[in-house]
């Protein structure tokens, strides 16, 4: 959207997840991760704990971030990443929370 793109409107964010390092069989010895959430125009972040990238794991750890930030969320931006499109993740922020989520162009 441009308004998301202009970084002129308050209340858009960015999602990521930052994952621990990986062992030498490209395996993870903690499966915890870091959700990234940062604000487009103030460049405010949130860091979250994730217990996993399961979808309940993720949807419990956006409900805590949603629950602190909620009303200064217009929209999620989130890379293409396989724990933001997991059906249960889109269904609960866009169907339960009503707050679109875009997805970056692959490889930008």
């Amino acid at each position: 959207s441009q308004v998301v793109e202009s970084r002129k409107q308050f209340g858009h964010w960015e999602i990521d997840l930052v994952l621990p390092a990986k062992m030498n069989n490209q395996r993870y010895q903690d499966t915890t991760a870091i959700m990234t959430l940062t604000e487009r125009k103030t460049r405010f972040t949130a860091l979250i704990l994730v217990r996993s990238k399961k979808s309940n794991d993720m949807i419990n750890a956006f409900k805590l971030f949603y629950e602190r930030y909620g009303k200064a969320v217009r929209t999620i931006t989130a890379d293409n990443g396989s724990e933001f499109i997991s059906w249960d993740f889109l269904e609960y922020v866009q169907k339960q929370l009503k707050i679109k989520l875009y997805y970056a162009t692959p490889s930008s």
